[in-house]
C-alpha cells in the first residue's frame, strides 16, 4: 500500500535555473539591505550623540538656564531634522520587506518539494 502511494507523487524536478535565480536575487536583495544599514549607521550615530548632548544641556540648564535653554533648544531642532533624516532612510527598508517575503515564500516552497521528493524516493 505504501509503495503505490509513493508512486502516485507526481514531482517535477526543481529547475536549476530557478533556485540560481533565487540565489542570485537573494545575493542581490542580502547586499541592498547590507548597504542601506551600513548607510544608517552614521545619521544612528549622529542621533545617538545628539541625545548625549541635549542631555548635557539639560544638565547645565541649573547652572545657566539661559544658556542652556538655547543649546537645548538647537540640539532638539537637529535631533528632529536627524529623525526625520533616518526616518525616510528607514523608509527605504520598508521597501525591501515585501521582496524579502517573496524569498522566503519561494524557498518554503522549494524546502516542501525538497522534502516531497526525498521522502518520496524513501518509499
Amino acid at each position: 500500500p505504501r509503495k503505490e502511494a509513493a508512486e502516485t507523487v507526481d514531482t517535477a524536478p526543481l529547475d536549476p535555473h530557478l533556485l540560481e535565480n533565487v540565489e542570485k536575487n537573494a545575493t542581490k536583495l542580502a547586499m541592498q539591505v547590507d548597504h542601506i544599514l551600513a548607510s544608517l549607521r552614521e545619521p544612528m550615530h549622529e542621533i545617538c550623540q545628539l541625545s548625549a548632548d541635549g542631555m548635557a544641556a539639560y544638565r547645565l540648564a541649573g547652572d545657566e538656564l539661559s544658556d542652556a535653554v538655547a543649546q537645548s533648544v538647537a540640539n532638539a531642532h537637529m535631533f528632529l531634522r536627524k529623525t526625520k533624516q533616518l526616518h525616510e532612510q528607514l523608509s527605504t527598508v520598508e521597501m525591501y520587506y515585501d521582496d524579502v517575503k517573496e524569498v522566503k515564500k519561494t524557498l518554503d516552497v522549494l524546502e516542501m518539494q525538497g522534502r516531497a521528493t526525498s521522502s518520496a524516493s524513501w518509499l
